[in-house]
């Protein structure tokens, strides 16, 4: 009986010590967590966690200030207050991107990352400048020309634009799908930045501007890709100032000085 007797007590004991290091363990972990609640207090309260820096990687288009103006967030307030979804919708408002990142970086940053869907040209239109890409889709859209490696499209009066992300309808239709099947072949070749405008005259013919200020004139797409040639031997050359009538066909242009 003195044995059970001992080995009951020996259990009672051990059961105590066990339940006194839970208490321990517990009373240690409410401490630090209330120091760590103190802490965070007092740092939240003298502005350590106030944004001090939003930065914005990656845009060409479109201006860092104008993204973060437009995101939503500012410096100054708290990073544990900022609504990244509605930065990010904000944003999506402005520019169709590809990608975009927002992340938090502790303690007082805002890392911003787009990735803007590149525009293949731009038309005036109702006071602002609308950025365009390879679907017709409407990209973004500015108070002035922000991007000048890509040209105009002119001569288009009954235009309809919508939301980022939306087409944008040019009326006659087939009179722009000839005017992108042209900006398209100088992008793919390289040639875009070379062009400041394209577009269609009162003589239903294409007009194609360069930076060198000479002016192209072709007929429609067949006429453009059989002088298409001829147009690289411009660009190859240098040419400029001229006024370079191809509607009699590429081997046979009609060239005036500007």
């Amino acid at each position: 009986m003195d044995e059970k007797l001992q080995r009951r007590k020996k259990l009672k004991k051990n059961k105590r010590k066990r339940l006194l290091k839970y208490v321990t363990l517990l009373v240690v972990a409410v401490s630090i967590l209330f120091v760590f609640i103190f802490v965070m207090a007092s740092a939240i309260s003298a502005g350590v966690f106030n944004i001090k820096h939003i930065e914005v990687i990656g845009n060409e288009v479109v201006d860092s200030e104008t993204i973060v103006e437009t995101s939503g967030i500012n410096e100054g307030e708290s990073i544990f207050w900022v609504d990244l979804n509605k930065a990010h919708y904000n944003i999506e408002e402005l520019i169709n991107v590809e990608k975009l990142e927002i992340t938090k970086v502790m303690p007082d940053k805002i890392v911003i990352r787009v990735k803007e869907a590149p525009a293949i040209c731009a038309v005036n239109y109702d006071g602002k400048i609308n950025y365009i890409n390879r679907e017709g889709l409407l990209v973004e859209r500015s108070e002035y020309l922000r991007k000048t490696d890509i040209p105009i499209v002119t001569g288009f009066t009954d235009i309809t634009i919508d939301k980022i992300g939306h087409p944008v309808t040019f009326n006659p239709d087939w009179k722009f799908d000839t005017v992108m099947e042209i900006l398209k072949t100088f992008q793919n070749d390289g040639n875009l930045a070379k062009i400041s405008e394209v577009g269609i005259t009162e003589n239903n013919t294409y007009r194609i501007i360069t930076k060198n200020n000479v002016v192209m004139t072709v007929s429609d797409l067949d006429n453009f890709k059989g002088s298409y040639d001829y147009i690289n031997t411009v660009f190859a050359e240098n040419k400029s100032n001229l006024d370079i009538n191809l509607t009699t066909g590429g081997n046979k242009p009609i060239l005036k000085p500007r």
